[in-house]
């Protein structure tokens, strides 16, 4: 499903480039539910968006299902994005002025189908947020936020979802339902990339790699 390929990305920084992938190779396949762990600022982040055709790397391939994102143009690269990628984000990045049921629909934005409208409302109600669809983020609890990004994540029955620290917000009880939930995704066929620095959180995985900050000094966390 997912293979990475020798990549390298550095950053400038005022006392010269800050490294931080270096010759960096994974696999993922089907079924697999995958922890990058390493503390904030090791180059989770970098890695997660390099992985989903986000931020292209100095040097290296990205392949999703055999298609290599950086051989791409930036509009085909969007489109493999948009059918075979589900980002989860720890800050959930819902756009404050649409409702719950809007917010999931907005990931059907960049591709194509029918029945997206009958779809979003079935995740609405796989994720308990029913009575929640026609409220905005401001009106939603933390754990209800990051369902929500969830939800929008699966509109379009993507094979790979990429998760940066998606707990990271969240109480134990909320955090560990969407652990079981993404371990549920991959045990049905699906390929989960989770990127965390909590040992808790990665022992929900099949595998863990470890990731060290390439630095004395890491990069900032957001990285």
């Amino acid at each position: 499903m997912l293979e990475i390929d020798s990549i390298a990305k550095e950053y400038a920084g005022p006392a010269g480039p800050v490294p931080v992938l270096r010759e960096f190779s994974l696999r993922a396949g089907p079924g697999e539910m995958l922890a990058i762990q390493g503390p904030s600022g090791c180059g989770k982040t970098t890695l997660l968006l390099a992985a989903g055709g986000m931020l292209r790397p100095d040097q290296g391939a990205v392949r999703i299902q055999g298609r290599d994102l950086y051989a791409m143009d930036s509009g085909q690269r969007a489109g493999i994005r948009a059918r075979l990628a589900g980002f989860v984000f720890q800050q959930f990045h819902l756009l404050p002025y649409l409702t719950v049921l809007d917010n999931v629909l907005a990931a059907g934005l960049a591709g194509s189908g029918a029945g997206l409208q009958n779809r979003a409302l079935e995740l609405i109600e796989r994720f308990g947020l029913a009575h929640r669809r026609n409220h905005v983020p401001a009106q939603l609890s933390t754990g209800e936020r990051q369902r929500t990004a969830l939800a929008r994540a699966l509109l379009n029955q993507p094979p790979l979802i990429l998760a940066d620290e998606p707990t990271g917000n969240l109480d134990s009880e909320n955090g560990a339902q969407v652990l079981e939930f993404l371990r549920r995704f991959a045990a049905d066929g699906g390929t989960v990339v989770l990127a965390t620095h909590e040992p808790e959180v990665a022992r929900y995985a099949s595998r863990i790699i470890p990731l060290k900050s390439l630095t004395a000094h890491s990069v900032p966390s957001h990285l």
